[in-house]
């Protein structure tokens, strides 16, 4: 527990980590809007908002704080090797092994609180739109719910997978750009052209577990399991990469 509570202070003062915040809340404001400013074009080809499935994926926005909360987790572990911090850090804490399990715990929480943020972004910006402009909200109360777990959840897994990917990695530019370059053409490809392969892949697990639609993606449930053995495959192999490697 002191292992854990002193990585969360790290995440909590850490000027990187606030930037992450600030960087992930824009996003969301600007994603969200620019969708519901989008829907008032005429004759642009646009689903209309009252569309049950375009709630559906404006609703759905808070998942982006997968990609930060992956970079809060690749970020914390890089970081430390990067600047040097590792060596104290592993010096007080002998034990590898603890070491890493406290920043995967820590950074899954901090995950989560992402997720949390952009739901709550997310759902307050489209609820108040949609009482002004007087549109029938399609999506009920349960469904609201379950696109708010899922996006709150995957955040909190997709931090286990970069502290993960950190661990195994190990430097920062490589790690980042890699995450990113994966999730973007690698993924996106295989599940176009492989759907029954890559729809097991990360991040189209995710986006399952998120409520995206999709005839080639999982059920949330399935999703949600894809998505936590990736998180415990890569965490337990960063614990035992970081175990047997030497520091430099």
């Amino acid at each position: 527990m002191r292992q854990i509570r002193s990585e969360l202070l790290k995440l909590r003062t850490t000027r990187t980590t606030l930037g992450l915040v600030l960087g992930l809340l824009a996003l969301v404001a600007f994603i969200v809007v620019i969708q519901l400013v989008a829907e008032r074009i005429e004759d642009a080809g646009i689903p209309r908002l009252d569309d049950p499935e375009t709630q559906r994926a404006i609703f759905a926005t808070g998942s982006v704080a997968s990609l930060f909360a992956v970079l809060v987790g690749v970020l914390a572990v890089t970081g430390e090797f990067r600047h040097g911090t590792i060596r104290p850090t592993l010096l007080f804490t002998p034990v590898r092994e603890r070491v890493m399990a406290a920043k995967g715990i820590a950074c899954a929480l901090a995950g989560l609180v992402l997720g949390l943020l952009a739901v709550g972004l997310t759902f307050g910006i489209t609820l108040v739109w949609l009482a002004i402009d007087d549109v029938e909200r399609w999506l009920d109360s349960g469904e609201l719910a379950e696109i708010a777990a899922g996006t709150a959840v995957g955040a909190l897994l997709w931090a286990s997978i970069g502290v993960g990917v950190g661990a195994v990695v190990r430097n920062q530019v490589a790690a980042v750009v890699g995450t990113i370059l994966w999730s973007m053409i690698p993924e996106p490809l295989l599940l176009a052209l492989v759907p029954d392969v890559g729809r097991f892949m990360p991040v189209a697990a995710s986006d399952a577990l998120s409520g995206a639609a999709g005839p080639e993606l999982l059920s949330p449930l399935a999703g949600l399991l894809v998505l936590a053995v990736w998180a415990a495959v890569l965490t337990a192999a960063g614990i035992a990469v970081t175990a047997r490697r030497d520091v430099p």
